[in-house]
């Protein structure tokens, strides 16, 4: 930090009762709060669809170490002076350290979020034969579950969005008064990485509420074939029933992305094009 002239010591002097110390303890709270249940919530659905832990997977969790360990830092930043003006600081030494170690926690834990989304993507479309059956399925999905599928997987957007509104704000970083000025930096350098580990998530969650659906929706009229039009009589499948029936040159991680799909409006999609002909 530079050391403050004396007009800047004078306006510190003068705002001394000044104090954001709560907004970095309360955004950070929430912030890992959220990512952490993300985490939870993703190996949870990994556990009801009975998939495998892979790297993308292990990825996520390095990225909410580094998380925590980034929101541990900016408690240790309010700890020693922060969210205060220069003069009130004690140690400003100490507090400059942890203000260089969050920083640089901050850089590791954004490259681990952005590593696991791409691992991901890999696992999800590893070959040009995969992506050629994914077309010839999704003509048999409605738009309403492509928007829903498009939606999951676009909104990765809003940690850009998040990243893009923290710019301007390190352009009124002040070096004699850093521990006031870095206040909004370092809330939305943690809300950036924490919506990240929910973005990079948030596409294994469908399987979540696919679960409840199967559970709730398992009765003997639901399980019976009818040859009406009548779509409640399709039957619904489970996860199992899913991987079993895509064993033919399709591997695991084809079948994590297919689970995202309802597969009981792909009869009634047919039936429609059917009809319309």
């Amino acid at each position: 930090m530079a050391p403050p002239s004396a007009q800047e010591i004078q306006y510190q002097i003068a705002h001394i009762h000044q104090d954001r110390s709560n907004d970095i303890v309360v955004s950070h709270s929430i912030c890992i709060v959220i990512a952490v249940v993300a985490v939870v919530l993703r190996f949870y659905s990994r556990r009801l669809c009975k998939a495998s832990i892979l790297a993308d997977d292990y990825m996520t969790v390095v990225a909410l170490i580094l998380a925590a360990a980034q929101v541990g830092g900016g408690l240790m930043c309010v700890h020693y002076g922060g969210g205060k003006h220069a003069v009130l600081l004690k140690n400003p030494e100490t507090f400059a350290k942890w203000v260089i170690a969050t920083e640089e926690l901050y850089n590791a834990a954004i490259t681990a979020v952005k590593l696991s989304i791409l691992l991901l993507y890999r696992r999800l479309f590893p070959d040009h034969r995969f992506k050629i059956a994914l077309c010839i399925v999704g003509g048999f999905v409605d738009k309403a579950k492509k928007l829903q599928l498009i939606g999951v997987f676009s909104l990765g957007s809003l940690t850009c969005g998040v990243s893009l509104y923290r710019i301007p704000q390190m352009a009124d970083i002040s070096l004699s008064d850093a521990p006031w000025s870095d206040v909004k930096p370092c809330v939305w350098a943690v809300v950036e990485v924490c919506l990240g580990i929910l973005g990079a998530c948030l596409p294994t969650f469908p399987a979540l509420f696919r679960w409840k659906t199967v559970r709730n929706s398992r009765r003997p009229s639901a399980l019976s074939h009818s040859t009406g039009g009548d779509s409640s009589h399709y039957p619904i499948l489970t996860p199992d029933e899913r991987r079993s029936g895509f064993r033919s040159g399709v591997g695991n991680a084809h079948k994590e992305f297919l689970k995202m799909i309802d597969w009981a409006d792909v009869p009634r999609a047919v039936e429609k094009k059917m009809v319309t002909r």
